[in-house]
């Protein structure tokens, strides 16, 4: 063979021994030096990445084919087609492989049996009736009376109230009632009971895991809120097994003996003992000791609760919001970052102590399960340990480290206990950030500064320069005459070997920051797809937060674990970790809180169009592959795809609106008002927001927000960023409870009110415009206004109608949106004097009639359907609500004007094309999906 033959050739097995290249230096191939230990992805070293891969495509194809029969003969055959074709043709070998595993997970999914049982549904009639079940979680809530608006500071915040708890219950036996006689029948299902006490001087017992108990339940189907692209809680309990809602007095109450405790159970009840020591230590009476600033106090141990043991139930809402506005949310979710973190602290102090590699993984992997325990062992902690424990192990067997593979097993393993675990954020989740990681951030990081930093270590001994790569040597010369330099400079009594090593220390220190920084940024921008497709969120300020606040959760978490300990044997031993754990959470949080505190630090956006995140994931692969070849060409373009799938993502789509219509969309928000308008121009107004029935004031406590969970993803769903309008009818809760949400995420031009009723939420929304610098109107009949092609007009309040009581239906401002030939009347609350106050001065006819106060028999009068005339009617209440709306004398007045009604109650969100020659169109969204 020539030498050109066999040039071509040692240049290949050289790459393979050497590395891929350095992106930054030249490299000299006749040096013994490794150029990284980046080596290129293939099929036979990534495995397990590869067959997680098909799984995962076979738990998607489930759901496009789904044979009525035959299931597992299908499954067999394929799989006896691939191993016929591994035997037959070898070269077939991964084809074959990828065949059966995805033939594996469509069996998988397909033959997984449902966690739903419909025998407790012909109970759930809303009749009081005798349940006999085990306890398999609560919690306890309070009801909060007031908190503050404002989440610029965080403070404690003392409940007041009744306090309740919320039940989850796996029914054995229930009672069935007949005309003639009750009998207890057997059952099975879940419940989701509410435990209260009409009774504020009885107490509600705290009720643990595995306890047996008879109840007298209210039973009724789960409520949820029939809006496309909106999460609803009712369906991630449905597929936990809950399909009941129930409400229950403690007075009737019965806690029976209990024949045994699963082990869930067990895990439950150690993470809710450890919660509670943890809490007990705020109110311990050797904390007084400690100055103010290292005290604890109920923030801090809320804050711990959630980072130490994944108790997130005493979390504040405006700490969560703080938190998720500067993407640091996750240290408050017990996963991979404290398991890891954990584990590689615990290992290499074991090392230290001169214990074999084998033991101290043993020891490790024990402790770390211990822990998880105490967690209450959830998926996402399952899902850390088994990917920890793996890599852990792959250490001590001196394997090649490759973060790829051990993705594969832990996602493979995953997915096969439970396959509808791929949908599921935490996972999605898990599996990019480790991408992120390991498969751009540690190769980039390897092929640029990372053998720099590597090189500046033991920079005193000259022997060693020799094994690293010229450019590497002649940076340890350089630090070496820097140091002697630098020494030079200084007394004599300085010259020691420690201050000559200043430089490289500081260089080296400077180069693993460096390090943090690159990580911390790839794993941002790929981050950003599920924050914007989960939580619409972009936040520029998570890498800062997170390069601040990660080097803090390992000192915290060492702390806060040794304050655990320690206080098990003695409070008083644990002051002293306890004092550094509370200096640590108030630096976190004083770097979170001056973050959160930038305009801009948190931008709400829709979910990216499917063709961008297609498009983003192919190049985020490409980048990967190209990032792990051996020459530098492809790395740079590697690096330049990742940057491009970020921008990808962030280009802004346009909004959906029809062109030649005026589109009218009632959402629904429960028992509640709110609806959107959007012109065929594209302005946007939203009018009202929901909220809860009867409060005056935000919960704080409470982590639902129906304008953050409802109302602002439909109109995300729809690609709207901003709006032009924020319409408060009034001030009743039910309409204006979730507008503050609404003001923050669309940052409207105008917001209109009728008027300044005594309302802490309207003065709140009032104070929040005025600091955006949004305008605020107030409407009252007669005053008009023009959005587009749109024309706009109030008919009610009258002028000069004030009200500064508190806020009563007559307060509605009630408006006439005109395009056309077409109009829309919106009524809000407005009860019959307003009704004929309108009519005096003379109300036109209107296409489209918004049915006043949710159809109560207070409103919508017969002499209003004669003037007003309206083709079409939506009514916008919930369903099983307590004050019977509709009314059936409303919806009788409507079918007698021959009135096509629609409800959110039983069709949900629904939406109306108005046509500028007075033709109008409807149609549910839900059946649109």
């Amino acid at each position: 063979m020539t030498d050109q033959g066999t040039k071509p050739m040692h240049s290949a097995a050289m790459e393979r021994v050497k590395g891929a290249r350095n992106m930054l230096f030249g490299e000299v191939y006749t040096h013994p030096a490794h150029f990284s230990d980046v080596q290129p992805l293939r099929l036979h070293s990534n495995p397990a990445l590869m067959i997680a891969g098909c799984f995962a495509f076979g738990i998607l194809f489930q759901h496009w084919w789904q044979p009525a029969a035959h299931v597992v003969l299908t499954c067999v055959l394929l799989l006896a087609v691939a191993i016929w074709t591994v035997a037959k043709a070898p070269r077939m070998a991964w084809p074959a492989t990828a065949i059966a595993f995805i033939a594996l997970g469509w069996a998988t999914a397909l033959l997984r049996p449902s966690p739903q049982d419909a025998s407790l549904i012909p109970y759930a009639d809303a009749l009081q009736r005798k349940v006999e079940a085990v306890v398999t979680d609560s919690r306890m809530l309070s009801t909060t009376a007031a908190s503050k608006l404002d989440d610029s500071e965080w403070e404690d915040e003392e409940a007041e109230g009744n306090v309740r708890e919320v039940l989850q219950l796996k029914a054995l036996r229930a009672e069935e009632i007949t005309p003639d006689i009750a009998v207890m029948r057997p059952v099975s299902g879940g419940i989701q009971a509410t435990l209260g006490s009409r009774d504020v001087t009885q107490a509600v017992p705290y009720l643990p895991c595995g306890t047996h108990v008879e109840l007298t339940l209210r039973m009724r189907p789960q409520d949820r809120y029939r809006d496309p692209g909106v999460w609803n809680y009712a369906d991630q309990l449905q597929n936990e097994g809950i399909t009941i809602a129930a409400t229950a007095d403690v007075k009737q109450l019965r806690i029976l003996p209990a024949p045994s405790i699963p082990l869930s159970c067990w895990f439950q009840r150690a993470q809710h003992w450890s919660s509670n020591r943890i809490g007990a230590l705020t109110v311990s009476p050797w904390m007084r000791y400690l100055p103010h600033v290292m005290q604890w106090n109920a923030t801090d141990a809320s804050m711990l609760r959630a980072m130490l043991f994944g108790d997130r139930t005493a979390l504040q809402r405006n700490v969560r919001i703080a938190f998720e506005r500067t993407g640091s949310f996750h240290l408050f979710v017990v996963a991979g970052v404290h398991i890891a973190i954990l584990m590689a602290v615990l290992y290499q102090f074991f090392l230290r102590l001169r214990m074999v590699p084998w033991g101290a993984a043993l020891i490790t992997l024990v402790l770390v399960s211990g822990y998880a325990v105490l967690t209450g062992f959830g998926q996402p902690v399952r899902r850390a340990l088994f990917m920890s424990a793996i890599y852990l192990l792959a250490m001590v067997l001196d394997r090649d480290r490759q973060v790829m593979n051990a993705l594969g097993v832990a996602i493979l393993g995953m997915l096969f206990l439970n396959p509808d675990s791929l949908f599921e954020a935490s996972l999605q989740m898990t599996a990019l950030s480790v991408f992120a990681v390991g498969g751009i951030a540690v190769p980039l990081v390897s092929r640029t500064i990372g053998p720099c930093a590597n090189a500046l270590k033991n920079i005193e001994s000259i022997l060693l320069d020799v094994h690293y790569a010229p450019y590497l040597a002649q940076l340890r010369v350089s630090c070496r005459v820097s140091g002697r330099l630098f020494t030079g400079w200084l007394p004599k009594r300085y010259d020691m070997p420690i201050v000559q090593r200043a430089p490289a220390w500081t260089l080296r220190m400077c180069l693993l920051a460096l390090e943090a920084i690159l990580g911390i940024l790839m794993a941002e921008s790929v981050m950003m797809l599920p924050m914007m497709v989960y939580f619409h969120r972009l936040t520029p300020f998570a890498a800062p937060a997170n390069l601040l606040a990660l080097p803090l959760i390992g000192f915290v978490m060492g702390c806060a674990i040794g304050t655990f300990v320690l206080s098990l044997l003695h409070p008083l031993l644990a002051l002293i970790p306890a004092a550094m754990t509370a200096l640590s959470l108030h630096g976190i949080g004083y770097v979170v809180r001056t973050l959160n505190a930038f305009h801009g630090a948190d931008m709400r956006v829709p979910s990216p169009l499917p063709a961008c995140v297609a498009a983003a994931c192919l190049l985020w692969l490409l980048a990967i592959f190209l990032l792990h070849e051996h020459r530098r060409k492809p790395a740079w373009i590697g690096c330049v795809l990742a940057i491009a799938a970020a921008v990808i993502l962030v280009f802004p789509s346009r909004p959906v609106f029809a062109h030649d219509a005026l589109s009218f969309t009632s959402i629904d928000v429960g028992q509640g008002d709110s609806e959107f308008v959007t012109t065929p121009e594209g302005q946007i107004m939203v009018i009202d927001a929901g909220g809860p029935m009867g409060s005056r004031t935000q919960n704080a406590s409470s982590n639902f927000d129906i304008g953050e969970e409802i109302v602002s993803p439909m109109l995300w769903r729809q690609n709207i960023r901003r709006i032009d309008v924020l319409v408060i009818t009034h001030a009743h809760s039910d309409h204006i409870g979730g507008a503050l949400a609404i003001l923050r995420n669309f940052h409207p031009q105008e917001l209109w009110i009728s008027v300044d009723a005594a309302s802490p939420l309207l003065r709140g929304l009032i104070e929040e415009a005025k600091a955006n610098n949004i305008a605020v109107r107030r409407m009252h009949a007669g005053d008009v206004a023009q959005l587009g092609s749109m024309s706009i007009i109030a008919e009610s309040p009258r002028a000069g109608y004030k009200n500064g009581n508190e806020p009563q239906n007559d307060d509605s401002l009630v408006l006439r949106l005109g395009y056309g030939k077409a109009s829309i009347l919106i009524a809000g609350d407005a009860e019959r004097d307003t009704e004929e106050e309108m009519l005096a001065r003379g109300l036109p006819p209107s296409t489209l009639l918004k049915v006043g106060h949710h159809g109560s028999n207070t409103s919508t009068s017969e002499k209003l359907l004669e003037q007003v005339q309206p083709q079409c009617a939506v009514i916008s209440c919930g369903r099983g609500n307590p004050f019977g709306h509709p009314r059936m004398p409303v919806l009788q007045r409507l079918q007698a004007a021959h009135v096509k009604t629609a409800r959110t109650d039983t069709m949900g969100a629904v939406r109306y094309l108005l046509h500028t020659d007075g033709s109008i169109s409807m149609s549910a969204l839900m059946s649109e999906r």
